[in-house]
């Protein structure tokens, strides 16, 4: 969190102020604020293309020949 700039620091110190005055405890509200801007952060990031956080399919298998004798055990 150290890195997020003032705005944004603001707003989610804004957003938790309001629900620790709906009487949410603070810590469940800082808690709560965050995971919403992780969310955020996942949903805009899902929208850019290019982005993608999966590891690349693997080759296929290749089939294997007449030779191939399965071990029985």
């Amino acid at each position: 969190m150290h890195d997020l700039d003032e705005a944004t620091r603001a707003e989610l110190a804004g957003k938790v102020d309001k629900l620790v005055l709906g009487g949410m405890d603070r810590l469940l509200a800082r808690r709560r604020v965050w995971d919403d801007y992780q969310a955020e952060l996942v949903t805009i990031a899902a929208g850019v293309a290019g982005i993608d956080e999966r590891p690349p399919p693997l080759p296929p298998t290749r089939e294997k020949g007449k030779s191939y004798q399965p071990k029985s055990w």
